[in-house]
């Protein structure tokens, strides 16, 4: 995905360039990965979110909940390709990439 962060302009014309070592969103860099319980958590406080809003979709909650409790985890996978927040069907390849092997 490329974002406008991500658009840059050179000679007068927009480029778009994905920058795959910037900010962190390398999938190579994300280096903390979650245990089974720290992995649990984010997913109890995910359906926590789903029960008092019910407008927020699984991948959306997941993401919310992963922020709340290990920032820099949710912010190293924040728009890559495993970024579940507008895509439910991301989550589980995030979860997968995040936990601990």
């Amino acid at each position: 995905m490329v974002t406008p962060t991500m658009c840059v302009k050179i000679n007068g014309v927009n480029n778009k360039l994905l920058i795959a070592l910037s900010n962190a969103k390398n999938l190579n860099l994300i280096k903390m990965k979650l245990t089974p319980h720290q992995l649990n958590r984010v997913l109890s406080l995910g359906q926590e979110k789903i029960r008092q809003h019910s407008q927020f979709r699984q991948g959306q909650a997941f993401y919310i909940a992963l922020a709340e409790l290990f920032p820099d985890v949710a912010q190293s996978i924040t728009e890559t390709e495993i970024d579940p927040f507008y895509d439910d069907i991301k989550r589980s390849k995030c979860i997968e990439e995040i936990s601990e092997k």
